[in-house]
């Protein structure tokens, strides 16, 4: 994941990694995602 490369660099970080959880038709689904401005201003969300 890019998370760990990108703190090592001390890159800004908009939203720190977190896991969301969300069900469908009765089944869990986990997601681990984090955001980033880069550095045009746009706001990236990376998840897996």
């Amino acid at each position: 994941m890019l998370y760990a490369p990108l703190g090592a660099e001390a890159y800004p970080i908009f939203v720190p990694l977190k896991t969301s959880m969300h069900l469908e038709d009765g089944t869990e689904h986990h997601q681990r995602e984090f955001l980033v401005l880069d550095p045009d201003g746009d706001l990236l969300r990376f998840t897996d």
